[in-house]
């Protein structure tokens, strides 16, 4: 059996092996953490579009919520109404009604 520095030419193929083993692996949790944080992603964030401001609102130029309710992109002009209560809506200054 031929032999180098490094040990025998079996032990080279079987090391070569486990490297490309590894680097699959490796590849295959890389992809597996990949899928499942679009998957999340699309769950809890796109799918959640409540908390960004719809045409709709900005057609009828209000929508319920309170203060911590307030959505992404409502207008810097929009006034809160009734804080505090169940009827509670952001309001553009020339009116509106909520859906």
């Amino acid at each position: 059996m031929e032999k180098n520095n490094y040990g025998s030419i079996s032990n080279i193929k079987k090391n070569k092996k486990n490297r490309l083993l590894r680097t699959v692996l490796v590849f295959l949790i890389f992809a597996i953490i990949l899928v499942c944080s679009l998957f999340a992603y699309s769950i809890f964030v796109e799918k959640d579009n409540s908390l960004v401001i719809s045409e709709k609102d900005l057609h009828h130029g209000c929508y319920y919520g309170d203060s911590s309710q307030k959505k992404i992109g409502t207008p810097k002009d929009w006034v809160l109404l009734g804080s505090g209560s169940k009827s509670a809506m952001w309001c553009s200054p020339k009116g509106g009604t909520p859906i």
